[in-house]
């Protein structure tokens, strides 16, 4: 049976959110994403674990207040979203209905020399749900079409943020180093922020 990896879990959400705003987490993340051929629509968090989702739910809110019909991807690993656990609460304490979260779930902190996390035992999906969101969970070898018809699905629904939570592979997978600037990396979104308001 062929099991999911970053990578490909990875190149399959680039193509699914060619045109969406992604908040992308530091470490193997970055680097597989930006060997996969960055775009301007990522916006690479270096040096921030556990902050995607926080900066992420600020794009959404910034979009439901102005009335810019578009979602945010926030792509998180399972270690960084335990480090700010609370973050997916304020989405829905806020009422975004536009926000997808995709937790790459390898029940370790890949970051930080591998440790394991909670979630081999901890349900994150089952929280997510309680809490509002409408959740998805998908197997280490699930497949990717049924993983990309979800993709499709939430990126479509108009009335819901979504928790979808991928369990990939505990390999710890090679690319290049990349640490840009991160003010430009931060212009280089912005500048794609303003031309979706504006369409």
């Amino acid at each position: 049976m062929i099991e999911n990896s970053k990578r490909e879990i990875l190149s399959l959400l680039k193509n699914v959110f060619s045109d969406t705003p992604v908040v992308v987490p530091l470490a193997d993340t970055v680097r597989i994403m930006n060997d996969l051929g960055r775009t301007e629509n990522e916006l690479y968090v270096l040096g921030s674990m556990g902050m995607p989702l926080s900066i992420a739910t600020g794009v959404a809110k910034g979009f439901q207040d102005q009335g810019v019909n578009k979602k945010c991807v926030c792509i998180e690993g399972d270690g960084g979203l335990l480090l700010n656990f609370n973050s997916i609460l304020t989405a829905q304490f806020l009422d975004l209905k536009n926000l997808i979260i995709v937790v790459l779930d390898n029940e370790q902190y890949g970051a930080t020399g591998c440790q394991p996390t909670y979630t081999s035992k901890l349900d994150l999906v089952n929280i997510a749900k309680e809490v509002g969101y409408k959740c998805h969970s998908f197997s280490i070898e699930s497949s990717t079409d049924d993983i990309k018809d979800t993709l499709i699905d939430a990126i479509d629904d108009p009335e819901n943020s979504y928790f979808i939570n991928i369990k990939i592979t505990k390999s710890h997978e090679t690319a290049p180093f990349f640490y840009d600037n991160p003010v430009i990396l931060m212009h280089e979104f912005q500048e794609f922020i303003y031309k979706l308001k504006i369409l």
